[in-house]
């Protein structure tokens, strides 16, 4: 139902001036503030995916960008207590911004970047009804090594 939703952008940018970037910090105030210092760049055929997860005891968070022939899809899962755990929450990016340092993607290689993306959740009741419910942007910069 949702399907029409997801959708693939021309959004990459390269820029090889992003040699400043020393550490992963992608950070957003969806609940509190608070930000993800994991990141894990693979190498799948022709196909970039870098993951980004945040896993404590009171926040999870876990994008995944997909790049192929520079066009990026992002997807984004968060938990959190719900009123109605019956229903299904959705997140669609919208406004998002990926830059990386090169478009050279080989194993071993390392890509900065940096990711600027907003989120509109939706929530799927179960009777079928739909609501658009938080608005969620994380903003920052990361690195990793392809494997």
């Amino acid at each position: 139902m949702l399907d029409s939703f997801c959708q693939v952008n021309d959004h990459l940018t390269i820029d090889s001036s992003l040699d400043s970037i020393l550490k992963t910090q992608i950070c957003t105030e969806f609940q509190f503030f608070h930000c993800i210092e994991d990141c894990k760049i693979k190498l799948n055929s022709d196909t970039l995916v870098i993951k980004f997860l945040n896993q404590t005891t009171s926040t999870y968070d876990d994008i995944k960008i997909k790049i192929f022939r520079s066009k990026i899809s992002i997807d984004y899962q968060t938990l959190y207590p719900v009123l109605d755990p019956d229903g299904k929450k959705f997140w669609i990016p919208q406004d998002e911004k990926v830059i990386l340092n090169s478009d050279d993607f080989r194993i071993g290689r390392e890509i900065k970047g940096i990711l600027i993306v907003k989120f509109q959740e939706i929530y799927l009741a179960k009777n079928g009804t739909k609501q658009e419910t938080n608005k969620i942007e994380f903003k920052g910069q990361f690195k990793s090594i392809i494997k």
